[in-house]
Formats: structure tokens, sequence, C-alpha cells
């Protein structure tokens, strides 16, 4: 049994829903279903700031951290706003620079297992 099947669908409003399916084995609680919808636009900096997202101050200290080099690290849970944030911040990089995206998987786990399941070194 596949882990995880997946199905997008363009819509006329140019949109995208997104469904994906993680199964046990896979999945630490159980079957998961996730259905999310992507918007063709993006919001940019002054949008987050207009709708209260984010204060003026917290903009003017990104983007000079942005511009100093720094290193920003967005963190958050399931649908807060991370990847809004990294598009709208995104505008304010320079060309060339990089993003690295981490993200905290808990079948990262799985090197402590052999693929029979069992632990490493235990006797059968």
């Amino acid at each position: 049994m596949a882990c995880r099947s997946v199905s997008t669908s363009p819509k006329s409003d140019g949109s995208t829903r997104w469904l994906a399916a993680i199964f046990p084995l896979c999945s630490v609680g159980g079957t998961t279903l996730t259905i999310r919808k992507f918007q063709t636009g993006f919001f940019t900096a002054d949008e987050l700031v207009r709708i209260g997202t984010m204060t003026p101050g917290m903009l003017a200290h990104v983007r000079d951290a942005i511009h100093k080099n720094e290193n920003i690290l967005i963190s958050g849970g399931t649908s807060t706003g991370k990847t809004t944030l990294l598009n709208a911040l995104a505008a304010y990089l320079p060309a060339g620079d990089r993003v690295v995206l981490i993200e905290d998987r808990r079948s990262s786990r799985s090197r402590e297992r052999t693929s029979s399941g069992s632990k490493r070194g235990a006797s059968s």
C-alpha cells in the first residue's frame, strides 16, 4: 500500500485545489486527509501590514535584516501563514540569494528502524 496519495485540480477561478491522503505506517495518528486551496495571487508585505498581519515596524526590521544578509527563521503551526509571509518577503531578496526550507516530519525518525520494522541491533 502506498503511504501517500495526491491529487490536484485546477479551477476556473485560477486557483488550484490540492488533496493529499496519508495512510497508516506513514502517519503517526492514523489516516490523514488534507484539502488545500491555493490562490493565484500573493500578498505583498505592504498588504500584510495593511490587514494587520504585521506592523510597519516589524516589516522595517525584517527588511533591514534581509539587506544586512542576516538569517531569518519563519516558524509556526499548520496554516498559520508561514508560506504567505515567506512569499511576501521574497520580494526583498537580492537576486541570487537562497531560501532554505526545513520541514519537521515525524517519519524522519525512520532511520532508527530497518525495512523489516525491527529496531537495529535487536536480536531475532
